[in-house]
């Protein structure tokens, strides 16, 4: 627009002085060393004009033979930084879909094409790991570590190379730097925790969740498990090391920040029932089977009240029940002790549900035994009996701590999987093949002659009175 208002105002100013040299003519005479020119005023005005044009144009294109060398290396600079981040570009995708050949030309293409060693570098680095190459990238992660932009990257490369070589103490230097620079950051503060958690480090690791929480750097969910598992495995050390105080202080409190965790229900009620403290334990026990009724309560709440009538331990066990009512482990423990009880009626009332729940595929093989005692008990004949201990051989197995992500079964929980050591992957769940160990157990089921005379049972006793005094704390 303001090129136009000028160019308008030149023309307009080139008219007036037409209009004007037309309205006054005359003659510009030059005499000079003999010479003598004469011209109109108009034609020595257009004559003027053009050669100011003239002027300005070979003024420009000097000005253009200057600076043209500069203008190419330029427009050659743009060219190759134009094709160094296509060829970076190009590199990302191929190590995002594996091919570490493709990958590690492009890396070596865009190292030559751009003066960035930063990004290039990255791509090298990451190049070499796709193709195996551990020591290439370690080398270039190292030399990232001297820019700031890239020292987060490269210290997340370093520690993935240092886990995946074995060495821990190299490993756990790079997760303490990386936390420390980014103490927000999921994966950091994961890294550092697990490391510190497979080192025995467990203070040190409730430390890192502590910062991590002050940081939201994780869901205040997994933080609260990941501390009650590091004061779990502290308490574990504290009653190996003989402290018994400080063991039921981090258990109350490890049980405290995951109440439902069974694990550490377990182990924090059997030490609160050694050191005699009975109602604590049975608190714990109580609000974790709230939310997770499981067969290791059940049986360490017996054993809690085993010193009482077995009325008042039958009190105990329908409160228990009554925490949670109908669920599965509920009705087995109340079923186990009516059978002790010689109530057999209520046991199968309990049971009944339970074995329509399994249809039409076999009950677990703890069913099968407690339908097995019930039968027994209750008619005095093994055959009956022999029949549910004949289902257990391909009955499913009964429910066991298992890898959610190798599949290795463990008879007891623990902080890391013995097989594949990777961190609070153990859940109890159902396992679908049966135990192997129930040849011995069927053979003796098959041994009975269905002939045999019926078991003759003992003398029923008289239902024991129900003791309402508490157990002593």
């Amino acid at each position: 627009m303001i090129r136009a208002t000028i160019m308008f105002v030149a023309l307009f100013a080139a008219a007036l002085a037409a209009a004007w040299l037309a309205d006054n003519p005359g003659q510009l005479v030059i005499d000079w060393q003999g010479w003598r020119v004469e011209a109109p005023v108009a034609l020595v005005a257009v004559a003027l004009f053009l050669l100011f044009g003239l002027f300005g144009l070979s003024h420009r294109f000097w000005l253009w033979l200057g600076r043209s060398p500069e203008a190419m290396a330029r427009n050659r600079e743009h060219k190759r930084e134009r094709q160094g981040y296509e060829a970076l570009t190009k590199g990302l995708v191929a190590v995002a879909a594996g091919d570490a050949s493709q990958a590690r030309t492009l890396a070596r293409q865009a190292e030559n094409l751009l003066d960035s060693p930063p990004l290039t570098r990255l791509l090298s680095a990451q190049a070499a790991q796709l193709d195996g190459d551990d020591a290439s990238a370690r080398h270039y992660f190292e030399e990232m570590l001297g820019s700031k932009d890239t020292e987060f990257l490269a210290l997340r490369g370093l520690l993935t190379s240092a886990l995946r070589e074995g060495d821990q103490t190299a490993a756990l230097e790079y997760a303490t730097r990386a936390h420390r620079a980014r103490p927000d950051a999921d994966w950091a503060t994961r890294a550092l925790f697990d490391i510190q958690a497979q080192s025995g480090l467990w203070k040190e690791a409730q430390a890192t969740l502590a910062d991590a929480g002050k940081q939201n750097a994780l869901t205040p969910e997994d933080t609260r498990r990941r501390t009650a598992i590091a004061l779990h495995a502290q308490a574990m050390t504290a009653e190996a090391d003989g402290s018994r105080r400080q063991a039921i202080k981090l258990f109350e409190q490890a049980h405290k920040a995951a109440p439902g965790f069974v694990p550490i229900t377990v182990d924090g009620s059997r030490l609160l029932l050694a050191a005699n403290k009975i109602r604590r334990a049975s608190d714990m026990i109580e609000t974790c089977w709230q939310e997770n009724p499981h067969p290791a309560l059940a049986d360490l709440y017996q054993t809690l009240w085993s010193g009482e009538k077995p009325g008042y331990v039958m009190q105990r066990l329908e409160r228990l029940h009554a925490l949670k009512p109908g669920s599965r482990e509920g009705r087995m423990a109340l079923a186990t002790h009516l059978i002790q009880l010689r109530k057999f009626d209520e046991a199968r009332a309990q049971l009944a549900p339970l074995v329509a729940e399994s249809a039409p595929s076999t009950p677990e093989q703890r069913l099968c035994q407690i339908m097995a005692d019930l039968e027994e008990g209750e008619s005095g004949q093994a055959a009956a009996a022999r029949q549910w201990l004949l289902r257990m051989e391909t009955a499913p197995a009964n429910p066991a701590w298992a890898c959610t992500e190798c599949g290795a079964v463990s008879d007891d929980w623990s902080p890391h999987c013995t097989a594949c050591n990777t961190f609070d992957v153990l859940e109890w769940q159902s396992l679908p093949e049966p135990l192997e160990d129930l040849e011995g157990l069927v053979r003796s089921a098959s041994s009975i002659d269905e002939t045999d005379a019926p078991v003759e049972a003992s003398q029923t006793a008289p239902s024991p009175d129900i003791d309402e005094r508490p157990a002593s704390a």
